[in-house]
């Protein structure tokens, strides 16, 4: 996508101009999405951390920022005799890389990796939330769908202290949802 694109969306006779200052900042899994959803828009900046919709810059959409750029974070937890990994670093504003272990006695069971995108709806709320008997806050969601499962990431708002990793397999069987992994 160029610094500054035009397209006219179905229904919409007048076009849309997007802007985006650097278009390496953000995945194309976030860019489309995105743009689809802000079609009734006159004109879409993307600048940095930043979603400037109409050049209301008062009223800009914010990107979540909790993960530190180019920072591995560690999650984990121990249950019984399974451990369950995930490491996670954002190598843009949109995108994290992933790597998931989970081992059982020790033995590698599962082993994922890859690439995930912040969800393009996160500027409508939550994508989930983290409930524990001490607290209750929203998660961001990052999702890569390049495998056969569709993997999803929840990272807290505010609070990258625990996440959780899910994957939603064609085949049932490989399904997986890690619960509640703490930072270490």
């Amino acid at each position: 996508m160029t610094p500054h694109a035009q397209s006219t969306p179905p229904g919409n006779p007048s076009p849309i101009t997007f802007y985006i200052r650097d278009s390496s900042n953000y995945s194309l899994e976030f860019l489309i999405p995105v743009t689809d959803r802000l079609n009734n828009a006159e004109s879409v900046a993307l600048i940095a951390d930043s979603i400037i919709v109409n050049n209301d810059r008062a009223d800009a959409i914010i990107i979540p920022t909790d993960l530190p750029l180019n920072e591995i974070i560690i999650y984990s937890a121990k249950r019984g005799d399974k451990l369950y990994k995930l490491t996670v670093k954002r190598i843009n504003y949109s995108t994290v890389e992933y790597e998931y272990i989970q081992k059982e006695k020790n033995k590698i069971i599962v082993s994922r990796n890859g690439l995930a995108s912040l969800a393009p709806t996160f500027f409508y709320g939550v994508e989930g939330t983290i409930e524990t008997k001490d607290k209750t806050y929203g998660m961001n969601k990052y999702i890569d769908y390049s495998v056969d499962c569709h993997t999803y990431l929840l990272i807290g708002v505010g609070n990258i202290s625990e996440s959780e990793y899910h994957s939603d397999c064609d085949n049932k069987k490989e399904n997986i949802v890690s619960g509640i992994l703490f930072r270490r």
